[in-house]
């Protein structure tokens, strides 16, 4: 293909980001769950309820856009995915229900930082950083991966 204008350029170029840009985002969903596995899941293993391991398929990414100038796209937590039973202590409680309504990302909150004490007959685990340790990742090595899948693909 002969490039001959200036917009031919710009379309070619966005069209490689935005492929390259999901191609990161696959990458660093992965790597989300498997910092969910391992910091969530990982520390420790249930006695009293069973795990259906929809906190770690929650999470969904968005396609690539072209936003003006920028390409974007979003990782983000569907709570809708989650199964909330109370009576198996499963993503939540009764007590939290009001709490639930009013702050979606509650859940991944109290797991990344501990933020609630011993109760519900749960004990103290303090912070499993998932969250926080994905944000270092991302941080550190975004440019890297995306860097990597842009040189596959032109």
């Amino acid at each position: 293909m002969i490039i001959t204008t200036y917009t031919q350029l710009e379309n070619i170029l966005n069209g490689k980001c935005q492929e390259a840009l999901d191609r990161t985002t696959d990458r660093l969903l992965d790597k989300l769950g498997e910092f969910i596995q391992n910091d969530v899941y990982g520390a420790y293993s249930p006695t009293f309820y069973d795990r259906t391991f929809d906190f770690k398929n929650s999470w969904e990414k968005t396609s690539a856009k072209l936003k003006g100038k920028i390409v974007e796209a979003e990782i983000f937590q569907n709570i809708n995915t989650l199964a909330f039973n109370s009576d198996k202590f499963q993503h939540g409680s009764n007590v939290w229900v009001e709490a639930w309504n009013d702050n979606e990302n509650e859940l991944a909150h109290i797991i990344n930082d501990g933020a609630i004490g011993e109760a519900f007959g749960f004990p103290q685990l303090g912070a499993r950083p998932f969250w926080n340790d994905f944000i270092q990742y991302c941080e550190r090595e975004f440019e890297n991966i995306f860097q990597e899948e842009l040189k596959k693909i032109i």
